[in-house]
């Protein structure tokens, strides 16, 4: 498992590598959730999570943890913004790819294509709502395993940017 956590981290700073840094630093939180197979509810992501950007990566970082009586969850992702662009006026569009690591009774890993619309009603606040189409592996160190597992996972939040 450390393994895997280990190759998820080293993938996302992969993306780190590219010089298409988007603003600068930010901060923020977001509610979440998600399908997979598109039929089950994974019931697996934490509810909320806590994001952040630095100014030099153009990379979002976002992770959140849920420990319950009967289940502990975290949660960990980052999107590389390959494309961030304005639509009109105060509304924006951003894409790429990304990766998700999902730990929890197993282990869930995968790649994710997020599209996130963004509204900025003041220059350092932004309202942003990103469904994220996934595709990965499922129930690692489960019997069975799941390969492959296709899902949505979605988030709807707020940033803060400096």
């Amino acid at each position: 498992m450390k393994k895997m956590i280990t190759f998820v981290f080293l993938f996302a700073l992969l993306f780190s590598v590219n010089t298409f840094a988007d603003e600068g630093f930010a901060i923020g939180v977001a509610g979440t959730f998600g399908v997979t197979n598109f039929l089950e509810q994974t019931g697996g992501l934490p509810g909320f999570i806590v994001l952040f950007k630095l100014p030099s990566i153009p990379v979002m970082f976002g992770g959140g943890a849920r420990i319950g009586e009967n289940d502990t969850i975290i949660f960990i992702k980052a999107d590389w913004w390959m494309v961030s662009e304005q639509l009109v006026d105060m509304l924006y569009i951003y894409a790429g790819p990304g990766v998700f690591c999902l730990i929890s009774q197993s282990v869930d890993i995968g790649l994710r294509i997020p599209v996130g619309f963004r509204i900025f009603p003041i220059d350092i606040f932004e309202i942003y709502v990103e469904p994220a189409l996934t595709i990965g592996i499922g129930n690692i160190g489960g019997d069975p395993m799941d390969i492959p597992t296709v899902g949505f996972q979605g988030e709807l939040g707020i940033r803060f940017w400096f």
